[in-house]
């Protein structure tokens, strides 16, 4: 005999986890799921079935294949036939039995049990078949041939059917059933079985000993705790199932209100992992996460403001204590609030910080927005001085010559590029009065509305002037403060005097000092950007500092 198919299915079990075995809570029942439900095809095709898994073969399930002839004579005549069959049987070993002689094909919530349509151990006990065959014959004075077809079997042409099987342990008979497709005499289909592990006790077909369902989560709730306007706004909060044995996994799926009450179990397990929440049992009492950002409702579409939405729990199952998900009940409904307009950019300074006479010279600070979301970039734009009081958003939106920088959290201090324009195209240079705008730009998602700040104050370059190069960074720490800005002496030498210039170089304070710090007031000083000249006993050391 060739291999055996049970022994190449084990190898694919152990490797692939096709076969899946759960016993139920009480110990009684063994259910197997083969998984995906296995097709055998071919003649000369076996399938050897463990019904209690413990290594034994208790029936064979084969396909064969015959074909008969014979021949009658009588007196006046003779009579001829072949036959060709093929099937689907099942041959129990031992002393195992099958339910019926020709096995019944039952249906589900059917009782196996002793005594019950009789009990056979024949060999080959035909499941589904066909026949078809020729006959000729001469009798008398009549002579002809006919054709004939026909099925055999029970389960032939059906699905869905189970069979009752015997098995007989340790001198104790156990009743069991497994769930067989016929639709063809050369193949068949085996979904599950299962077996009562419980002696001389009947079993229901379809009796799985697992619970039907997983156990869905309680009380859901949906909260809106952030600002962002996209899904990570959102958290999701449920208590665990009751059985949370039968949960492999929860997930959360938010839906629009609108397709909440035609939101499906089937709808859920459709859901790719961009629309759920994973969210693994642990035993917590009650679990409580904040949705990822980025994420999509149920139809697919990206989770923003002023869209009523509700969540549900899908509760995958566990295949060794229950056979299917479960859907929780929705949350109450839930919409994302409109994110405040972020306004326009205030306190916009140049100051002339190079000698490259280009837009390299020009450096632009300014505060950042106290609300970024839905920001795309700063947008920074060099305006000729005569032509800044009649600059306005229109003009800076349908302008193509800007400087972008991207949103960090920080307020803003860049230079500006070599090749930098002004919004008329013109290159930054020397001798020419500017001032420059910053334009808040929208995403177009979480916000709409762009913004032009005022206008800087006003700044000739000059190639004569600049801050010189900064060179003090290992010598004062900066730090600032609510009240400005403190200057720390490093490696421990005092500040004898310093002198405060602007980015034109002309000196604004001065002050001669015996001290490890120096704090420069804003009450003092003008918003800008300034050198401090710092002098100690090794020399002189310069840094840079601005002020809002």
């Amino acid at each position: 005999m060739k291999q055996s198919l049970l022994e190449k299915l084990k190898a694919y079990s152990l490797s692939a986890g096709a076969i899946a075995t759960a016993a139920s809570a009480q110990g009684q029942v063994l259910y197997t799921n083969v998984e995906p439900d296995l097709n055998v095809s071919g003649v000369g095709s076996i399938y050897d079935l463990d019904l209690n898994n413990d290594n034994i073969i208790d029936f064979s399930i084969n396909i064969t294949s015959s074909t008969n002839t014979g021949s009658f004579t009588f007196t006046s005549g003779f009579f001829n036939y072949s036959v060709q069959s093929s099937s689907v049987g099942i041959d129990p070993q031992g002393s195992n039995a099958v339910r019926g002689n020709w096995p019944l094909a039952l249906f589900s919530s059917q009782v196996v049990q002793p005594g019950s349509y009789g009990w056979y151990a024949y060999s080959n006990m035909v499941l589904g078949g066909e026949f078809n065959g020729f006959s000729s014959y001469s009798f008398s004075s009549y002579t002809g041939s006919f054709t004939f077809y026909g099925t055999s079997g029970n389960f032939i042409g059906n699905t869905d059917r189970y069979v009752g099987l015997r098995i007989e342990l340790s001198g104790n008979e156990h009743y069991g059933w497994a769930r067989i497709d016929v639709l063809s005499p050369t193949s068949f289909t085996l979904k599950d079985y299962a077996i009562n592990l419980t002696p001389n006790q009947s079993i229901i077909t379809g009796d799985t000993g697992l619970a039907a369902n997983a156990s869905p989560a309680q009380n859901v709730v949906l909260q809106d705790v952030a600002d962002a306007g996209n899904s990570s706004d959102l958290h999701v909060q449920f208590d665990q199932a009751a059985n949370e044995a039968s949960v492999l996994l929860y997930r959360a799926i938010v839906v629009k209100e609108s397709s909440a009450a035609s939101f499906t179990l089937q709808d859920a397990q459709a859901q790719s992992s961009l629309s759920a929440l994973s969210i693994v049992p642990n035993g917590t009492a009650t679990y409580s996460e904040s949705l990822l950002g980025g994420m999509a409702d149920s139809d697919g579409d990206l989770i923003t403001v002023g869209i009523p939405y509700q969540v549900f729990i899908h509760t995958i199952s566990d295949q060794n204590v229950a056979l299917n998900d479960v859907l929780s009940n929705p949350s109450d409904t839930v919409v994302l609030e409109s994110i405040p307009d972020f306004g326009p950019v205030q306190a916009v300074n140049i100051v002339d910080v190079n000698n490259n006479v280009n837009g390299t010279d020009m450096e632009v600070n300014f505060n950042k927005l106290a609300n970024e979301t839905g920001l795309n970039e700063y947008r920074i734009f060099v305006v000729k001085a005569a032509n800044a009081n009649s600059f306005n958003l229109l003009d800076a939106q349908g302008n193509n010559n800007f400087f972008a920088v991207t949103p960090n959290g920080q307020n803003i201090s860049t230079e500006l590029l070599a090749t930098s324009a002004d919004v008329d195209g013109d290159a930054i240079t020397e001798g020419v009065p500017y001032r420059a705008f910053v334009m808040s730009k929208a995403n177009g998602v979480l916000q709409t509305q762009d913004f032009l700040s005022p206008a800087s104050n006003e700044l000739t370059l000059d190639g004569s002037v600049g801050i010189d190069p900064i060179d003090a960074n290992d010598r004062i720490k900066v730090a600032y403060t609510n009240e400005g800005v403190r200057l720390s002496a490093i490696g421990g030498n005092r500040f004898q005097h310093h002198e405060v210039f602007t980015a034109q170089g002309r000196s604004v304070q001065r002050a001669e000092t015996d001290h490890l710090e120096i704090e420069l007031n804003r009450s003092e000083l003008a918003a800008g950007v300034y050198m401090i000249r710092l002098s100690d006993s090794d020399g002189d050391h310069y840094t840079r500092i601005v002020l809002h």
